[in-house]
């Protein structure tokens, strides 16, 4: 938490960038579609902190809100690096290659 970055990276590059990337949210169909490829993998293995279902998680634009019960309200800054990353991983593991690692 804070207002500024705290990822070793993201302090690396520039310690006053704002703090924007609070969670980490996945779509749980990215594990299906890994684990009909072979791989073995399932929530909390990929760096998540929420899976959701039925969500077109990488659609969403940035300023959407997203409510999580009652009183969490999660806001979309933009797609963070895990999203990237899992996009990397499907490019590389869709030419049948095994996964990095």
């Amino acid at each position: 938490m804070g207002e500024t970055v705290k990822h070793r990276s993201r302090v690396a590059a520039d310690p006053s960038q704002p703090n924007l990337r609070q969670v980490h949210l996945m779509h749980a169909e990215l594990f299906d579609e890994l684990r009909n490829k072979g791989f073995n993998v399932g929530p909390g293995d990929l760096g998540e902190n929420i899976v959701t279902q039925g969500l077109d998680l990488l659609s969403l634009p940035r300023g959407a809100l997203l409510r999580f019960g009652a009183e969490a309200t999660v806001e979309i800054t933009g797609a963070p690096q895990s999203v990237q990353a899992n996009r990397r991983l499907h490019a590389w593991t869709s030419q049948g290659r095994p996964r990095p690692g």
